[in-house]
């Protein structure tokens, strides 16, 4: 393994961007065409939850279960290529359907133009008493068209839901005419017969639809969901595997908020739990190269390299054209733009190939302005494709405030907190855009408004600083004695206080004992806190000392 330094990876952690964790990390691009009937064509579905005509909504978890069980069979074979759960979901919002609930020919062709599909899986069912009635459709993208022998229609008791699930799901593969390797094939039976659980799968399926929306707070309702999904079933390996997915997220926010906000959290538990639970689904279902992808990115996190490349070039041998296994693979090289272009190459419609390309100018190149520029491309290209992306919608408003384009990082700074009003970096952000622009009046503003939502030593320096600027140097006193209290070890309050003894108490003597303990406690844990910092405590210090 190469120089942790020296790799994308390493310019992650080096923390160049204060408040991104690992994202994951324009042509016109026309329809492509595509021959059902030939394996030899590259296909890539784009499967809609199918829609309830009944108006029980009770049983509106049902739809999601046939997109699910469809996206988790598909996908395991090699030459089929399944739109992105993440993006499809923010397109969902967008598609009209017609009266019989399949999508309507305006949205088919959007939903091609957005994700670069060439077949589009819709459907509907009924439930009537206890029997389920399901339609279902593939769809020609390029055509708009239903082909020929593409509708299935069946009839079951509701009891019999589980071997409806699966009929749907064969009669598809069935259509698709590949030939099946027998690890593809044992693959699709694990898929099917995760559980033999009802309640269990309805707990999953409402998991799975609140992780791609949900925060932090929500993450924690998805992970005592699939919690109780597992009490249920303790061998339903897709709930593993989604549980050690949420785990992992929930470490990323924690690691957000120790590492940009210099809050004492535990990522590492989290990270530590979701690669258990990934183990877990793995022995239950050994050839998923998903669960492979999503554990070599818990390796990753955890900074055990080697394991996480084992696990990365185990999930491309089962899926040799997996962006997202290329993507992380990326990360660990010294020159990740041959895997970036080989990505691109495979899927020019993939959002995350953007998004990571442009994340590798932004942090490789973090001294280099007129590289860093060519990441502006790829993050707008990367929110062309799906608008709801947070990394590069971030690093965007970053670039242009280094651009000192502050309307043009405002725009997308509000685009950000639209998206996720509960997020604190959003408000973050903003608050960077209105402090570099000089509205001193929305800074401190926004500062208060952080302040309520989450108690942050970067936060209370903030304040701080606006109060000595306002010459209030009693209230920041007040402040910074209180936030010191809770958070001795942070420089930025060390170094502050040590400026309020010098400049309004003018006590050299206590400010040079406090701007001793930022420099102490800057390089104790350098790795993370700014740069400058230590600096001016030094020079604070030695002015002290001359005189």
């Amino acid at each position: 393994m190469r120089s942790e330094r020296k790799t994308l990876l390493g310019q992650y952690l080096r923390k160049t961007a204060k408040f991104i964790l690992l994202p994951i990390i324009s042509t016109t691009m026309g329809f492509l065409s595509i021959n059902l009937s030939s394996a030899k064509e590259n296909i890539k579905i784009a499967i809609i939850p199918f829609q309830n005509l009944s108006g029980n909504v009770e049983y509106n978890w049902v739809g999601q279960g046939f997109s699910e069980t469809l996206v988790s069979s598909l996908s395991n074979i090699k030459e089929v290529k399944i739109v992105e759960r993440f993006l499809m979901n923010s397109l969902f919002k967008e598609i009209a359907f017609q009266s019989g609930g399949f999508v309507n020919n305006d949205s088919i062709l959007k939903v091609g133009k957005m994700t670069g599909a060439n077949v589009l899986i819709s459907g509907s069912y009924q439930i009537l008493n206890n029997e389920i009635l399901v339609n279902a459709r593939f769809v020609n993208i390029e055509k708009a068209t239903i082909n020929s022998g593409s509708a299935i229609h069946f009839r079951s008791n509701l009891n019999d839901l589980f071997d409806l699930q699966e009929k749907v799901a064969d009669e598809f593969n069935n259509k698709f005419k590949i030939s099946l390797s027998s690890e593809e094939k044992q693959s699709i039976r694990e898929s099917l017969h995760s559980t033999s659980s009802s309640k269990a799968q309805e707990l999953y399926i409402k998991a799975r639809d609140k992780y791609y929306i949900g925060g932090f707070k929500g993450t924690e309702e998805v992970i005592v969901l699939l919690e109780e999904t597992i009490r249920l079933d303790p061998n339903y390996s897709l709930a593993w595997a989604l549980l050690g997915e949420s785990y992992l997220k929930m470490g990323k926010f924690l690691a957000r908020l120790k590492d940009g906000l210099y809050i004492e959290a535990d990522p590492e538990k989290y990270f530590q739990k979701g690669k258990q639970a990934l183990e877990k689904s793995l022995s239950l279902s050994p050839n998923f190269y998903e669960t492979y992808q999503k554990l070599g990115m818990g390796y990753i996190l955890s900074k055990d390299y080697k394991k996480a490349e084992i696990n990365l070039i185990k999930a491309l041998e089962l899926k040799p054209d997996d962006v997202e296994s290329i993507l992380s693979l990326a990360l660990l090289k010294e020159n990740p733009e041959e895997l970036f272009q080989k990505a691109m190459t495979i899927d020019p419609y993939n959002y995350l190939v953007y998004e990571n390309f442009g994340s590798y100018y932004f942090h490789y190149f973090s001294n280099n302005i007129e590289y860093r520029q060519k990441s502006i491309p790829y993050f707008l290209k990367a929110l062309e494709l799906n608008p709801n992306t947070w990394a590069a919608n971030l690093l965007l408003v970053q670039m242009y405030i280094e651009n000192k384009d502050f309307e043009t990082a405002k725009k997308y700074a509000e685009i950000g907190i639209t998206q996720k009003k509960d997020d604190i970096f959003n408000y973050l952000v903003m608050t960077d855009v209105y402090s570099k622009s000089g509205d001193a009046s929305k800074t401190r503003e926004l500062l208060e408004k952080i302040d309520l939502m989450i108690e942050s030593p970067l936060v209370k320096a903030g304040k701080i600083r606006f109060m000595m600027g306002d010459n209030n140097f009693s209230e920041a006193y007040k402040l910074a004695r209180k936030s010191l209290e809770k958070f001795p070890e942070f420089p930025d309050l060390n170094y502050l206080m040590a400026k309020i003894y010098r400049e309004h108490f003018h006590s050299c003597k206590l400010a040079e004992y406090n701007a001793k303990l930022s420099i102490q406690y800057y390089d104790k844990r350098q790795d993370i806190y700014h740069d400058n910092v230590r600096e001016k405590a030094q020079k604070l210090l030695n002015e002290c000392q001359a005189n």
